[in-house]
């Protein structure tokens, strides 16, 4: 069976569409049947439920905006009845720490490769790369 719809997270109250929706098309969303209020271009998002002004739009499991208009079931989601939103930014038991990785392995290491006629050379995007004289190489 194709899958013609994503729900991302179970929270959820909007979908996307896999490809082209056509007004009046029913969808199996879970066990529940729904008719759509419109045409759903592909990648679009669509109500799972219908949503009064004001009302979050979730997506991800997290609020990505807040509805502008009321909308039924079905209905396309764009920028015209939803503006962007977010649920406050906090971090859950204290500020995250960063520790920095054990470079002993890599101490003495240029990180490229060496060429007996020109000296070291490091890689710089793809196949491009950049020659050094010995005497330019600073190690740590």
């Amino acid at each position: 069976m194709i899958k013609r719809i994503l729900k991302i997270h179970a929270s959820d109250n909007v979908a996307v569409a896999l490809e082209d929706l056509k007004s009046a098309q029913v969808l199996d969303i879970g066990g529940d049947r729904m008719q759509l209020k419109g045409d759903i271009p592909m990648k679009h998002k669509f109500t799972l439920d219908s949503l009064k002004s004001g009302d979050s739009v979730r997506m991800y499991g997290v609020m990505v905006g807040k509805a502008q208009t009321d909308l039924v079931a079905g209905s396309l989601v764009d920028t015209r009845n939803l503006k962007h939103s977010a649920e406050p930014y906090r971090i859950s038991g204290g500020r995250p720490v960063w520790h920095p990785p054990n470079k002993e392995k890599w101490k003495g290491k240029s990180g490229g490769f060496h060429s007996l006629e020109t000296g070291p050379h490091i890689p710089v995007v793809g196949i491009q790369k950049v020659s050094l004289k010995p005497q330019n190489i600073i190690f740590p």
